[in-house]
């Protein structure tokens, strides 16, 4: 059962076997050490204290965002997400792009997306299917191609998805949304809904001013709305080999060395043809170097939420 501290709001799971036959308990916030009654037997009975690990926290939403394609969006998206869901962490993957990558690369096909649910005035846990344990989908469609026109010009369009996410944040230890290339509709609903902003970046000369162009609409929003409160770099298609790879690589660093969450991601050629034969890379190629990249960088994350 959960239950929630009057002082601080915090919620807890409590096991209901801590009640048994009894009508009343008291308990203490692990949070603010406050003592209050959920149902206790008496006053002279010591109280329950609860555990941190007991403590339910609204799942952390982080969002994969680039105006600049090619640089592994989706495919960071996905390898973190399945990542997280193999260490136990309940992780919900928003496909908000219009082309459906991510929805593709899980196999579905025949998905309700974020459009049909809100023209249906259903709440987004209708759509939500479970992918594998620990990791559902909130899916995309065509149809998605029709949100700009309907609540392009409404107040605060650029909010929908941050309201509806809050439905079901309880529900997740993670949320992580793919956006499309770009930085208009659904890529402004992702960088608002989010916690983190994950930038995913090759080591290219462009992407140098994708990264400066990326923080400037990040600083405008956090300014404007308060949202999102963080922002990282993940260095993407890494080829060690290359000169013009490390020389950008190098530049990243020295540049945004505060914001990078290693380890940077190598080029390998396990994850595209894992994707052709529609695996996990962690199935395809579990000791891969890519494979191995990714799992250090979810646990990365991890730490720093």
């Amino acid at each position: 059962m959960i239950i929630q501290c009057p002082h601080c709001q915090t919620r807890f799971r409590l096991d209901a076997r801590h009640l048994a036959d009894r009508l009343a308990i008291r308990v203490r916030c692990a949070r603010c050490h406050q003592i209050f009654t959920v149902t206790a037997p008496s006053s002279e009975e010591a109280p329950l204290k609860l555990e941190p690990a007991q403590e339910v926290r609204d799942a952390q939403v982080i969002s994969f965002s680039n105006q600049k394609g090619g640089v592994a969006k989706t495919t960071s998206c996905l390898c973190m997400a399945v990542a997280l869901a193999r260490r136990g962490r309940r992780v919900l993957l928003v496909d908000f792009d219009t082309q459906a990558n991510l929805t593709t690369l899980l196999g579905q096909r025949k998905v309700r997306s974020f459009y049909d649910l809100l023209s249906a005035e259903e709440p987004i846990r209708a759509g939500i299917v479970p992918v594998q344990d620990h990791l559902a989908l909130l899916g995309a469609n065509s149809r998605m191609n029709l949100l700009p026109k309907r609540y392009l010009n409404t107040q605060n369009y650029e909010q929908l998805l941050h309201k509806a996410l809050g439905t079901v944040k309880a529900d997740y230890d993670y949320i992580f949304i793919d956006t499309p290339p770009s930085l208009k509709f659904f890529a402004l609903n992702g960088l608002v809904a989010a916690d983190l902003v994950l930038i995913p970046t090759q080591c290219a000369f462009l992407s140098l001013q994708g990264v400066s162009q990326m923080e400037q609409v990040i600083q405008s929003l956090r300014k404007r709305l308060g949202r999102p409160a963080q922002h990282r770099l993940l260095i993407t298609l890494y080829d060690a080999q290359s000169t013009a790879s490390q020389a950008v690589y190098r530049t990243l660093r020295e540049r945004w060395s505060e914001q990078i969450l290693e380890p940077a991601i190598p080029l390998d050629n396990a994850v595209s043809e894992a994707q052709i034969l529609q695996r996990f890379l962690f199935d395809y190629a579990p000791t891969g170097k890519a494979a191995r990249a990714y799992l250090a960088a979810a646990e990365a994350l991890e730490s720093l939420l």
